[in-house]
């Protein structure tokens, strides 16, 4: 464990920039929601800020040498391989939880309803098991030297998420009944198949380091 959180600090070392770059954009999310009463693309703007952070390793070593990174702490492949998951969940937690306070302010100052959260809970589960299929991607992709296409996939996506919670509203709110009725069964589903479909981004991104001999 303790080499993976050693890769863990290089990523966040190569994430000081994104993260000042960042802070506009949060000025942004927090006068949706309290200005303009805009949550949805405030939610939104938060899933990008989230994709973003997320993806910075990645975008970075997109510009960088990439084997010359790895090579930084002599380590199994599998810390190095953990250590970036770690990265993940440490940044996905730290805005999901900021998510839930403002969404606890604006649900008690009856400015929202649980339609609104659950369209939340929706959009995170989204982009979560979106990040897990794209992180085997940005492996695969970084180790073949197309650094184009590896800034396109850590950047584009984090863009259109922006529409994500309003899509949900518009054209999955029918499910919204069904789901408000059956929460505590579809949430227990839903974390069993987040942990599957992580395990397996897991599994596939070591292969691929593996099958690379970084």
């Amino acid at each position: 464990m303790r080499d993976a959180i050693s890769y863990l600090k290089l990523d966040l070392r190569l994430s000081k920039r994104t993260l000042l770059l960042m802070v506009p954009i949060l000025g942004i999310v927090l006068y949706l929601f309290f200005e303009r009463k805009m949550y949805y693309y405030g939610k939104g703007y938060f899933l990008l800020i989230q994709m973003v952070f997320v993806n910075t390793p990645f975008i970075a070593q997109g510009n960088e040498n990439i084997e010359k990174l790895h090579y930084i702490f002599p380590a199994k492949i599998s810390k190095m391989v953990l250590g970036r998951f770690l990265y993940l969940l440490l940044w996905f937690i730290c805005i999901f939880s900021v998510e839930i306070m403002l969404m606890i302010y604006m649900f008690s100052i009856n400015q929202i309803d649980n339609n609104e959260i659950i369209i939340m809970f929706l959009s995170e589960i989204t982009v979560l098991i979106f990040l897990f299929i794209q992180y085997p991607l940005s492996y695969k992709i970084g180790f073949d030297g197309k650094k184009t296409i590896l800034n396109i996939i850590g950047i584009v996506p984090a863009v259109l998420v922006i529409m994500l919670p309003e899509f949900i509203k518009k054209e999955l709110g029918y499910l919204l009944e069904v789901i408000l009725n059956n929460e505590i069964i579809l949430s227990v589903c839903s974390i069993f198949i987040i942990m599957i479909i992580g395990y397996c981004s897991y599994l596939v991104s070591y292969k691929i380091c593996m099958k690379k001999e970084v």
